[in-house]
């Protein structure tokens, strides 16, 4: 019954979304495909396959602008699906082949345009299996003015509300589809999606530094984060870039330009997305406007698991398989003066049991949630009260304070009997039933948070205020934990500074362990200052705790500056203190800078500077970390950079540095005419630690590459790639590592039917590390390969190549330092082309070894490619069989790419 329900507000809402199929033919040129045919013949070229990367690179066919005023549309991007694979058929496996299988797929879109004036089409979706955070992964279709039609249609990542319900989908991270549409005054929402991952909440306390702090789960899902910070049980969300920085990978948050003090409390709400996690929801919402003041909808979605993870080590003892939730909602307003929202809304959940000796029982479970939330604005009073409700059993989905057996009511006042005063005041009752330990007791939990204020704004002072807070805690009905707070604050603003100041007094206690602390603060900010902006705040607390021993005192202070002289110039700096008596003290400054002095030159760089000493007997501890950009262009095609990075710690007591890591990255790109491009670049890294026992590691990399292209007949290529990794651990332990690439080609068509390939190729190879033996080998080869085309679709070639090793191969001596082996491998092949949409090929080829290893190896080839309109397949082969040692192997890459 329930997916005979979805099925038909699916329908109905698709009715509502699209016009006649005539609304959208004037979007595309009368014959594009001409086009397309014409501009793939000229970029067209045979396919180059490698199977370690068996991805084709293929530029994505541009359509020409379109010559309807207002009406445009430009989609350009690929979607990928890789497969690749290596067999052992028969025979010992070779020193240097690991039989695999590895799947992967990935989407990127981009999309602009408009068609007929009415929609609007942006956007960029980007999907892979390692998030890139410089890109947008999902984009929208969305309409501009079509009367009283509405229209959007999102792709890929999104996090997605059903409007108007809170019981039903909240704030969840999905990868899929959704629509939303309207008419008149209906509008609906279609979901079908896969969840990128699991919610997950954690609390934790500051520990007066930055960061990082570590989340239990990862991979986090990019973007899924919510991040929460402040006193007690007031908690103010924080943006990322702006007060903090993830790493999604890692699964760590590091707090920007302050300290988070041991009193503040972090909560984090994030998805983390395990890599069995294959799980589909599906939804759907419609929202009616019957009249001016009511609105009513509905809400159905359904998330289930399609494959569970049954190690019993891994889950929890009850996993939920499916669940669903159906809501109703309706919305009552009488024009400003009041409004009421409420939602009745059922879930049932079909879970798996773990029982004895790890046997699975599937059980089912229901539960119901209610709420009531009311609006009041007459004249110079408001009021606003929440009701809510849910059952054991319910389970909302997505990001939700909402738990299971859980009642939240409450309300909060404002009242303005005058211009200069105003009266605040606010109560929330939470109680809530868990179950915990394996007796799997009931604990019942309630917190209740009351606050009263009064403000006043008089005409000599910005503000002067008083504000009262009472936190309780309970845990089976006995009190945990409480807190009073009293806090008054005057502000006073001149011309250009505002001046302010606070004093707070806080009692609490937890398990039954009484404290008082006092602040004292002063806070100092400017206004109306055109470039520069300054702003400071300095606290003192003084901590009397029940045990004289813990008595504390600590400072803390912030400041930080922002002058902006000119658009091209900024800078900023802040600073951040907190001394305690007893758990140390702790000092973060920051600087930044970006500045384009001219329109060839830019540069930014951050540096900060941290300081801990945590009690009087241990050491402080000074870590400094830097990064710089440097960015020239002083003719138009020609680009150099420099970016530096430093990190360093050290103690100032014994006057050393515990570890430094220090980086530079120089880069080079210059393309003269469009015959010559080139570019260089160069990069070392040195780090050296002392923190457990002397380790250095200094590394050293650079590559050029030259490309000249005289004539359309000849091109020259050009790469040279040098690599060098010098570490030592201990006093004697140490490893040496040198690697040098030489590639040099050319290109030359000899005739009008035939063209000519050959090739140089120089590899060094050196490596050093105590207790072994060292490696040591020099690689020279010469490579060429002729083609002749019999006609336009039929095409042979032969191909031959030569190579000298001296020295020791690891792959196929570790004991024989002094090898010199000679490789000859000659081949031939056929190739087949049609209208450049097919390319075919089937090659053979041999190497025979002679020298300190003797050994004969066949290699049998196909690949086919086609690249048809929008769609490139690539498919590749490989057959080898070895002599002596005796192996037959297989390899198989694939690649389909869709491009748009």
């Amino acid at each position: 019954m329930k997916h005979i329900v979805f099925i038909l507000l699916l329908f109905f809402v698709c009715c509502l979304s699209f016009e006649p199929y005539g609304w959208a033919q004037d979007s595309f040129p009368k014959d594009p495909l001409d086009n397309i045919a014409q501009i793939m013949a000229q970029n067209s070229s045979v396919a180059q396959i490698d199977i370690k990367s068996p991805i084709l690179s293929v530029k994505p066919p541009s359509l020409h602008k379109l010559d309807k005023k207002d009406t445009y549309i430009k989609i350009t991007g690929y979607k990928t699906f890789t497969y690749l694979a290596k067999f052992l058929l028969d025979g010992e496996s070779p020193l240097n082949f690991y039989p695999i299988t590895l799947r992967d797929d990935a989407l990127s879109i981009k999309i602009s345009g408009k068609l007929k004036n009415s929609l609007n089409l942006e956007g960029n979706l980007f999907n892979m299996k390692v998030p890139n955070e410089d890109e947008d992964i999902s984009f929208s279709v969305k309409a501009d003015s079509m009367k009283d039609k509405r229209f959007e249609l999102t792709l890929g990542n999104y996090t997605s509300s059903f409007e108007g319900s809170r019981f039903s989908l909240i704030d969840k991270s999905l990868c899929g589809v959704k629509l939303k549409a309207g008419y008149k005054n209906i509008d609906g929402t279609i979901i079908y999606s896969t969840p990128r991952g699991y919610p997950k909440r954690e609390k934790f306390k500051g520990n007066n530094t930055q960061g990082p702090f570590q989340l239990s789960h990862i991979p986090v899902v990019y973007n899924s984060e919510r991040v929460k910070l402040g006193e007690g049980l007031d908690l103010k969300q924080v943006k990322k870039g702006t007060d903090y920085e993830i790493d999604y990978e890692e699964g760590t948050i590091t707090f920007l330009y302050r300290v988070i003090t041991e009193r503040e409390n972090i909560e984090v709400d994030y998805e983390y997305s395990p890599s069995s996690s294959k799980d589909v929801l599906y939804g759907t919402k419609i929202n009616v406007k019957v009249t001016e003041f009511l609105k009513f909808g509905i809400a159905y979605v359904d998330e289930q698991s399609l494959q569970p993870d049954r190690e019993p080590v891994r889950v929890p003892t009850s996993y939920p398989k499916k669940q669903s939730i159906i809501a109703f909602n309706n919305e009552l307003t009488l024009g400003e003066y009041l409004k009421l929202e409420s939602e009745i809304a059922h879930n049932e959940v079909r879970s798996e049991k773990i029982e004895a000796e790890s046997e699975w029982q599937e059980t089912r479970t229901d539960g119901n949630a209610y709420r009531i939330d009311s609006k009041t604005n007459l004249s110079n009073f408001s009021l606003n009260t929440h009701f809510r409700r849910t059952e054991p059993n319910f389970r909302p989905i997505g990001k939700t304070n909402f738990g299971s057996d859980m009642l939240n009511w409450g309300a909060d006042i404002n009242y303005k009997p005058i211009e200069l005063l105003e009266l605040t005041g606010a109560y929330d009752d939470l109680k809530e039933k868990q179950v915990h330990g394996i007796l799997r007791n009931s604990i019942l939990k309630q917190e209740i948070n009351r606050e009263a204020g009064i403000k006043i704004t008089a005409s000599f002072l910005k503000e002067i205020s008083y504000r009262i807070d009472a936190e309780d805690e309970y845990q089976n009905r006995e009190q945990s934990r409480w807190s009073r707070s009293h806090t008054t604050k005057i502000e006073k603003e001149f011309k250009y500074l505002t001046l302010g100041t606070n004093y707070k007094i806080v009692q609490s206690s937890r398990l039954k362990v009484k404290s008082e602390y006092n602040v004292v603060g002063f806070s100092l900010a400017t206004n109306n200052i055109r470039f520069i902006t300054l702003s400071s705040n300095l606290e003192n607390e003084r901590n009397s705790p029940q045990d004289p021993s813990e008595d504390s005192n600590e400072m803390r202070g912030n400041a930080s500056i922002s002058i902006t002289p000119h658009k091209r110039y900024l800078c900023s700096g802040n600073a951040s203190l907190v001394d305690n008596s007893l758990n140390g003290r702790t000092v973060v400054a920051n600087a930044s800078y970006r500045a384009t002095p001219i329109d060839k030159f830019k540069t930014d760089g951050r540096y900060q500077i941290e300081e801990l000493k945590r009690t009087s007997t241990e050491k402080k501890i000074t870590t400094h970390t830097g990064s710089f950009r440097f960015e020239l262009e002083p003719v138009k095609r020609l680009r150099l950079s420099y970016k530096p990075n430093i990190k360093f710690t050290s103690s100032k007591e014994d006057r050393k540095r515990l570890y430094t890591s220090k980086s530079d990255l120089y880069e080079l790109l210059w393309q003269p005419n469009k015959y010559i491009s080139t570019g260089y670049n160069y990069q070392t890294r040195k780090i050296r630690s002392y923190e457990t026992s002397f380790w250095k590691s200094k590394k050293r990399g650079h590559a050029y590459k030259l490309r000249v292209a005289p004539t359309q007949s000849i091109s020259f290529n050009t790469e040279y790639r040098a690599k060098k990794d010098d570490r030592i651990w201990g006093e004697s332990n140490y490893k040496h590592e040198n690697k040098d690439n030489l590639d040099f080609s050319a290109h030359l068509r000899i005739h009008q039917k035939a063209q000519l390939e050959v090739g140089y190729d120089y590899e060094k190879y050196n490596k050093e590390v105590i207790d072994t033996i060292d490696t040591k080998t020099v690689t020279h080869g010469l490579r060429s390969k002729l083609t002749q085309d019999i006609n336009s679709y039929l095409a042979i070639y032969g191909l031959s190549s030569y190579k000298k090793k001296y020295g020791q191969d690891p792959f196929i001596s570790l004991t024989n330092s002094s090898l010199n082996i000679s490789i000859f491998s000659p081949g031939a092949g056929v190739m087949i082309r049609w209208n450049n949409i097919l390319n075919s090929e089937l090659g053979y080829k041999f190497e025979k070894s002679t020298g300190d290893d003797d050994n004969f190896i066949e290699t049998v080839n196909f690949d086919l490619s086609i690249n048809h309109k929008y769609v490139q397949f690539t498919i590749r082969t490989e057959y080898k069989h070895s002599v002596d040692p005796y192996y037959r192997t297989s390899e198989i890459g694939a690649n389909l790419r869709l491009e748009m």
